[in-house]
Formats: C-alpha cells, sequence, structure tokens
C-alpha cells in the first residue's frame, strides 16, 4: 500500500464559488484498489445563509463523487442498460466512506453564489493527482477501477506512457523519495507539470 496527496481547485463557471480540495489516498499496487481516506475542502460561496446545510452539501458532494469516480459505472449491451440493480451498479458503502474536513468561507458582502455542485467537479482531478503521487501514473478516464490502475502501472513499468495528447513516447525512471518511497516516472510531457489535472 502506497499514499498519495492530491489537490485540485475550481472557479465555478468561472464567476462564481470557488472550491478547493485536498484529497488523501492509499493505493494497492498489486489490486489496485483505490482508498480516499480523507478530503480537505476549502470553500467560497459568498455570503453563507445557513453553515450546517452547506456543510451538509459539500460533505454530500464529495461523498457522492468519490463513488462516481472510484466505482459507478453504467453499462450497455447493443440493446439496453445492463446496469440494472446494486450488484451491476455498486455504490460507495459506508466503510468506504472517506473523512471530510470543511473549512467555508464566509463573506457576508458578497451575493450568496451557491454550494450545489462545484465541490463535485474538483473531485475527480484531486483523487488522480493523489493517485500520481501514490504511484505515478496519471488516470484520466473515471470510474478508476482497479483494471484501469492496474493497465497504467502496466504501461508505465513497461516504459509506454501517452501524454493528454494521445502521444505516446517512452517513460524515463528515476528513484524519488516520495512518501511512497517508489520509482516515479519522470518526462510525462506538458501534463505533468505543477499544474496537474484541470477540472
Amino acid at each position: 500500500m502506497v499514499t498519495g496527496r492530491g489537490l485540485s481547485y475550481v472557479k465555478y463557471e468561472l464567476v462564481r464559488t470557488y472550491a478547493g480540495v485536498v484529497a488523501d489516498v492509499t493505493v494497492n499496487r498489486k489490486t489496485g484498489k483505490i482508498k480516499v481516506e480523507r478530503f480537505y475542502v476549502a470553500h467560497d460561496c459568498g455570503q453563507i445563509i445557513n453553515p450546517d446545510g452547506l456543510k451538509n452539501q459539500i460533505e454530500g458532494n464529495i461523498v457522492q463523487t468519490v463513488s462516481r469516480a472510484l466505482i459507478e459505472d453504467l453499462q450497455f449491451s447493443r440493446s439496453t442498460v445492463t446496469s440494472i440493480d446494486w450488484k451491476t451498479y455498486p455504490i460507495l458503502t459506508f466503510p468506504d466512506v472517506p473523512e471530510v474536513v470543511i473549512d467555508p468561507n464566509d463573506r457576508p458582502s458578497e451575493k450568496p453564489w451557491g454550494a450545489g455542485e462545484p465541490t463535485a467537479a474538483v473531485v475527480p482531478s484531486a483523487i488522480s493527482n493523489a493517485v500520481y503521487d501514490a504511484i505515478g501514473v496519471r488516470l484520466r478516464s473515471v470510474p478508476f477501477t482497479p483494471d484501469k490502475v492496474l493497465a497504467a502501472l502496466g504501461k508505465a513499468e513497461s516504459g509506454i506512457l501517452t501524454d493528454a495528447g494521445g502521444v505516446t513516447r517512452p517513460a524515463c525512471f528515476e528513484q524519488s523519495a516520495g512518501r511512497s518511497g517508489s520509482s516515479r516516472p519522470t518526462g510525462l510531457g506538458p501534463s505533468s507539470d505543477s499544474r496537474g489535472i484541470r477540472s
């Protein structure tokens, strides 16, 4: 098991609510399973009318989107939806719900911008950035299933990496004494810079 931390930020619809999050994850390199341990949320939606309601909304956004980012996967056959029950369309269960730490920023001089969706916008990218911090591979397509993690690790270990533009190139590995203590790929192209994945 290795740990990673990733961050992401959004100014929702470019005109209102700001949300910045940090995700702490553990990744099992053998099985590919990702567990989100904790989410830290800094949230500015202008004037806060109902602080408890706001925190509940933000926590709900985080939990639902962690579920969507890790396991929810709607499946189809050629003629119909095949994800028809909780067995074929699983959702996050209580043992896998992360701790959510919320720091709301109340600005009474501003309009109340709303909190319905902004936090959800940054959850997948924060998890993906945390996985990159942990094991050095980028995940770009939700849900981040164990199969996708193992496939990405296999490509990285074979020296084949694909950047955001679909360009395949060899990976250059170097030892990095990160928190996981694992080898970390470098030279992944423009998508691997300090900005991480955009929301």
